[in-house]
């Protein structure tokens, strides 16, 4: 196998580890992936690609891939082109392709990812963490390892097989993990002591090719506080209308059987376009904040609702803060503590839908085919209703439209617009745009706009006889002679001609007298009218023809159209005429000298054709015998 030289170039395209190098690529360019360089070379038929690095080496087909053990590379196919593509040795007199190349890193890619039961405890509280191990990477990895030290205050309980512990350390041997997606799962139970924040998540290891890869699993966080808590912070609905009422649910319990904590109060803030729609009969109303305020004592309970209403659309977060103090046995005290709970109120309204359709969905037509075009507004929104909806239709295809609804019911489609249409006679394939557009309100004055557009497009017409040019120029012309011609223009269609303008262009010929050119202001239909007359000479010299090209420009139907016609008319010469050829006296003919006639009974008798064969016959015989 022959290979093109290897061909080393300044530039160098680099690939990080653990990605993708998908690129055409000059034969004989180098390509670096991590510190490795990647060389190559192709045979002369381009079926076979080289690529080598300083630990692999392969020959890899076109269409195939080849695989180490770290990277896979794959030769997908050649092109060439001189002013684009690839490049040309003139010294070798070869072209040098370009090649598709892929290098894949197919080490183990190894990831773990972690997850907890419950991030709020209670002090002495539990929660489960699992671990998920996986190997998305193309090669096994071996030897796997998970170690991890919890804070102080926090102790491992119990854990699944392969799960170990010692103190506040959690270890885990998994073995080995396979690539393509091989998982492996294991999980430990802790317990906070004392109320503190905390995480959980330690290190993973593991042994690919004799090297060991060290990662750190993503942590979770956790906080473990007295069992003083919101047991319920609800809304619903929690997606709305505009004036619909949602209603907020709100429990607080105190759990705590040491009097350690208590509750002092509680408060709720509503945002801006959020108004009450009935007024709570345990709350404080203090503009836009709902206060409770009181003694939660342990074990007891206290819950209540709000009502409240969006005034427009949007999303707006409804936020519960609760205020306790804690007893602290460091400080001998209590301590303010707050901790707050937010629900989110969203409001969409679903916008206007504007639609406009064409004839039987066609939006393409051809000239003066009959059509119509028809515009619709839609309201999708299940609940709200629309006002004052202002709205204009725009197009070249009819007049301004434009009118104000009222309103526009939920979940309602209005007929705006119906018209049918002649499509416009075009000389060339052109768009006519519909154009939609307005602007409406909510019941509380949220203004909005909507726009749409569609296009109807019209064939160019072809017309296969629009007029009759009619040049009376005879087939034959006689040199030095002069001959009138006239020019006739035929309208063939079912309307008026605008604007006709006509010129003729001679070649071979000269203009004695008369006009070339004419300009016709209307030419109406089924009109022949004569364009213009002018006299021909052609002059003495070596032009075997004439030839006249007639052009005539005019508007129909207010588009401009153009058409050539063309006529040739041979050339003659008068012939020299030959000087009569001198008379020459003819010899003597000689005459056969005069016969005497017979008398009438010595004439010659004529004898028919049988009895002169008979006679033949007759006397042959008697010769012969």
């Amino acid at each position: 196998m022959r290979l093109a030289p290897l061909l080393l170039l300044l530039f160098v395209p680099s690939v990080a580890a653990s990605s993708v190098y998908d690129s055409w690529v000059l034969v004989g360019e180098v390509v670096t992936v991590s510190d490795q360089l990647v060389h190559t070379a192709i045979d002369d038929s381009w079926n076979k690609l080289l690529v080598r690095t300083d630990q692999d080496s392969f020959i890899i087909a076109n269409g195939s891939c080849s695989a180490g053990k770290y990277y896979k590379y794959c030769y997908l196919g050649a092109r060439w082109d001189l002013d684009v593509y690839g490049e040309y040795d003139y010294t070798t007199l070869k072209k040098i392709p370009e090649v598709h190349l892929t290098i894949e890193d197919i080490t183990p890619l190894v990831s773990a990812t972690v997850a907890v039961e419950q991030t709020v405890l209670a002090v002495n509280g539990q929660t489960k963490v699992t671990v998920t191990v996986t190997n998305s990477g193309a090669f096994l990895a071996s030897t796997l390892s998970y170690l991890e030290e919890l804070p102080d205050g926090v102790l491992p309980l119990s854990g699944t097989q392969g799960v170990t512990l010692a103190g506040r350390t959690v270890r885990w041997e998994g073995g080995s993990l396979s690539g393509g997606g091989g998982v492996k799962k294991f999980s430990y139970t802790v317990k906070a002591e004392r109320p503190l924040d905390f995480t959980v998540g330690g290190n993973l290891s593991y042994v690919y090719d004799e090297n060991t890869y060290d990662l750190a699993a993503p942590k979770q966080s956790i906080t473990a506080k007295e069992t003083l808590s919101v047991t319920t912070f609800s809304l619903a609905p929690g997606s709305p209308s505009i004036n619909e009422v949602a209603t907020l649910q709100v429990a607080l319990h105190n759990g705590d059987p040491s009097y350690d904590a208590r509750v002092t109060s509680y408060r709720i803030t509503l945002p801006e376009h959020v108004v009450l729609a009935e007024t709570p009969k345990v709350l404080s109303i203090d503009r836009n904040v709902l206060s409770w305020q009181g003694t939660l004592e342990p074990k007891e309970n206290q819950s209540f609702e709000v009502k409240v209403k969006p005034l427009r659309s949007g999303s707006y977060s409804l936020t519960g803060l609760l205020e306790a103090e804690v007893y602290s046995a460091l400080t001998s005290s209590y301590l303010r503590e707050n901790s707050s709970n937010t629900q989110t109120l969203s409001v969409s309204l679903a916008a206007l839908a504007p639609r406009v359709q064409f004839m039987l969905d066609r939006a393409t037509v051809n000239g003066a085919e009959k059509t119509n075009v028809r515009v619709y507004l839609k309201n999708p929104d299940a609940k709200a209703t629309y006002y004052d909806i202002a709205y204009a239709i725009d197009s070249d295809l009819f007049e301004h439209e434009g009118e104000t609804i009222r309103f526009l019911p939920p979940d309602y489609e209005k007929l705006l617009l119906y018209r049918e249409l002649t499509a416009p006679i075009s000389n060339q394939t052109r768009g006519y745009p519909v154009k939609f557009s307005g602007s409406y309100r909510t019941v509380n004055n949220e203004f909005f706009t909507f726009t749409t557009e569609s296009t109807l497009t019209v064939n160019q017409e072809i017309f296969t006889e629009m007029m009759g040019i009619e040049l009376s120029l005879p087939d034959s012309l006689v040199e030095n002679e002069t001959v009138d011609v006239t020019l006739t223009l035929t309208n063939k269609q079912d309307d008026r001609y605008a604007g006709v303008e006509a010129r003729d262009t001679i070649t071979g010929a000269e203009v004695v007298s008369g006009s070339t050119s004419t300009r016709i202001p209307v030419l109406s239909e089924d009109e022949s009218r004569l364009a213009y007359t002018y006299r021909l000479l052609v002059p003495p010299g070596d032009a075997s023809s004439v030839l006249v090209k007639t052009k005539v420009d005019f508007l129909f139907k207010d588009q401009p159209f153009t058409l050539y016609s063309e006529k040739a008319a041979a050339i003659t010469r008068p012939e020299e005429q030959a000087p009569p050829p001198e008379e020459q006296s003819a010899p003597p003919v000689e005459q056969a000298p005069p016969q005497q006639e017979l008398p009438p009974d010595e004439q010659p008798k004529k004898v028919g054709i049988i009895k002169r064969i008979v006679k033949v016959f007759t006397d042959f015989f008697s010769w012969l015998f």
